[in-house]
């Protein structure tokens, strides 16, 4: 986005000589000031530094062929029209510009003055300018242009058993795509992964490059905005809608406020050449049809703004023509494993890009299970551990209901029978019941414990042929304190043994 430094156009109010000493200063300048689509011009109510934005001191010599004792700068930028936008939001997003350039607005002041009466002005805190700018500036962004990958799908979903990382590996997807880094966006929904130094940095900028928002509410700056959603989340929340607000004076009024897609859109929108992500974390917890509305049939990548086939729509409650930009990508997590909600509709299904993420024991490796202090007993690799258990999950539950590797990364590679008998009490159990619908019976076959065991982690409060359900059964969590207990979920020959008998 190009930043002007205009002259006053008119020429009875500046006469030739302090306008070649200007032009000479500030570099080529053109005759006039036009700003389209939309435009503000620098004053006082803008910004607390009024004295520092006053462009007119005084007005011109009325009489007929005396030259003015003051003269005019004015500065002013040109944006890009934003659909929907009143002029308070491009009065609004000119004010950082203003102050930026408020030094060079006093380094032309001062050659004037000076050029009148032959001695430099001195104010109290005059800002210093070393060198003046050319009449363009180039406003600096911290994001170079991006070099789009067109293969790259805008719209996609992590998918995946609880536990696999997917809300982990979002997070360093947001922030490859931001970057323009497609070779490492592509590593990591592949499920090539990416090592922990890659990972460390890409979380680094993630958390620098978090969406931030202005005292008016409106997003200042970051590509990357996370929002999580719920059975109450609404299109007021997600697009825009009208809420309540109380003024000065205690009076109630009503104003239409954009949720943070509308925002970061927007955003995209007014920086066409950097990337945007989006982040909604468990996606389909939300009515994705309530959240989305209309705007479902915007986020196809040739019905996007610029696209083959372009769509707009009107929004409710602004009532503006809006559109979806093309350099706005949306990420989404979803848990396979949680019944209670539904799984998502056909229409949002056709518009996202699934990418299956599943457990990976192999990141286990390294972690040992040891069965007592002494480091030369036995020991158990939960690697081995969790592909046995899964395997068999697979079998009786479903390979949706599988267990991820993640529920086990923050135990070290020592694992304590304490440290890993916490997790299975507080993590892995109430999963696997859940994913059971409460049948003990099959939460036991799934850790490959035989009928006959009486110790074991499920058990019978009772004569189990009198049983005609699933009732009378609980978990033994004192088996959980013994080694043998996680030798036999490791063993794989106890599940086919299970499902022969």
């Amino acid at each position: 986005m190009a930043l002007t430094v205009s002259l006053e156009p008119e020429h009875d109010r500046m006469d030739p000589e302090g306008f070649e000493a200007l032009k000479s200063l500030l570099g080529s300048v053109p005759v006039g000031l036009e700003m389209r689509p939309k435009s503000s011009w620098a004053g006082s109510k803008l910004t607390s530094q009024e004295e520092a934005l006053e462009f007119a001191t005084v007005t011109p010599a009325k009489k007929k062929g005396k030259k003015p004792k003051y003269h005019f700068v004015h500065i002013a930028q040109t944006i890009e029209e934003v659909p929907g936008k009143d002029d308070d939001y491009y009065r609004n997003a000119l004010v950082p510009i203003f102050e930026k350039l408020v030094p060079l607005y006093w380094k032309a002041y001062d050659k004037l003055i000076e050029l009148r009466t032959g001695q430099k002005p001195v104010r109290a805190e005059s800002p210093v300018v070393e060198d003046a700018p050319s009449a363009v500036i180039e406003e600096k962004d911290p994001s170079p242009v991006i070099k789009k990958d067109p293969s790259f799908p805008l719209n996609l979903i992590l998918q995946g058993p609880p536990g696999t990382g997917k809300t982990y590996r979002s997070i360093a997807l947001a922030s490859a795509l931001a970057q323009g880094n497609y070779s490492m966006a592509r590593d990591i929904v592949s499920g090539k992964g990416i090592n922990d130094d890659e990972y460390n940095g890409l979380q680094s900028h993630y958390k620098k490059d978090l969406l931030s928002f202005g005292a008016n509410g409106e997003p200042s700056k970051g590509h990357i905005a996370f929002t999580t959603f719920h059975q109450s989340y609404s299109y007021e929340e997600f697009v825009e809608g009208i809420f309540p607000k109380v003024d000065e004076k205690g009076s109630l009024t009503y104003s239409i406020k954009d949720g943070i897609f509308k925002s970061i859109a927007n955003l995209a929108h007014e920086h066409p050449h950097e990337n945007y992500v989006l982040l909604i974390d468990e996606i389909n917890r939300g009515n994705v049809s309530k959240i989305l509305g209309d705007l479902i049939s915007l986020l196809e990548g040739d019905k996007r703004l610029g696209g083959e086939h372009e769509l707009k729509a009107v929004l409710p409650y602004s009532r503006t023509l809006w559109g979806v930009p093309r350099n706005l990508y949306l990420i989404g997590t979803m848990n396979t494993a949680d019944r209670s909600i539904e799984r998502l509709d056909t229409a949002l299904m056709r518009r996202f890009a699934f990418f299956e993420i599943g457990p990976n024991p192999v990141l286990l490796s390294d972690r040992l299970l040891r069965n007592g202090n002494d480091p030369l007993s036995l020991s158990l690799s939960l690697q081995e551990l969790l592909e046995a258990m899964n395997e068999r999950i697979k079998r009786y539950l479903g390979p949706e209901r599988m267990i991820g590797h993640s529920y086990f990364m923050g135990l070290g590679k020592d694992v304590s029978l304490e440290a890993l008998a916490d997790v299975f009490r507080n993590r892995i159990l109430p999963t696997l019941l859940e994913s059971a619908l409460g049948d003990y019976r099959k939460v036991r076959k799934a850790l490959g414990e035989e009928e006959s065991l009486k110790d074991g982690i499920v058990r019978a409060l009772g004569d189990e042929d009198s049983y005609e359900d699933h009732a009378g059964y609980a978990f033994n969590y004192g088996a959980l304190s013994f080694f043998e207990t996680y030798r036999r979920i490791a063993t794989k020959e106890s599940s086919l043994e299970d499902e022969e008998g």
